[in-house]
């Protein structure tokens, strides 16, 4: 049960992680064409 969550917990924070990598590569690739 518990390492459920410990897993659950691990695949969120790499989920976010992947998503501030994606926003930021957003961000830099808008601020070159600008």
């Amino acid at each position: 049960m518990a390492e459920e969550c410990l897993l659950d917990e691990i695949s969120a924070g790499v989920a976010a992680v992947e998503l501030d990598i994606f926003e930021n590569e957003l961000v830099s690739r808008t601020l070159r064409l600008l």
